[in-house]
């Protein structure tokens, strides 16, 4: 259990709430609304590009590879491939 305040402990006691004020408290939270739903936002827009960059580059390394195997030729008609039409 805490200790009683003395006359000088509860003099300050009462002079100190104005720092638990909600006004000055909290400050940064309330005047940024909707920067912590931004910045996850922002941060799965950033795994999505590099997610969709990675598999562009791995679909064309496929096209690249089966264009020099003549996979495609069946389907092109013309045997340019499909890279040519990318």
């Amino acid at each position: 259990m805490a200790k009683a305040l003395g006359p000088t402990g509860e003099f300050f006691k009462r002079r100190d709430e104005w720092r638990k004020h909600p006004m000055l408290t909290n400050n940064l939270r309330h005047a940024t609304p909707g920067l912590g739903i931004a910045l996850v936002a922002f941060g799965f827009y950033l795994v999505d590009l590099k997610f969709y960059a990675d598999l562009k580059v791995l679909i064309l390394i496929f096209l690249r590879v089966c264009e020099l195997f003549g996979c495609f030729e069946t389907l092109s008609g013309s045997g340019s491939g499909l890279i040519g039409k990318f």
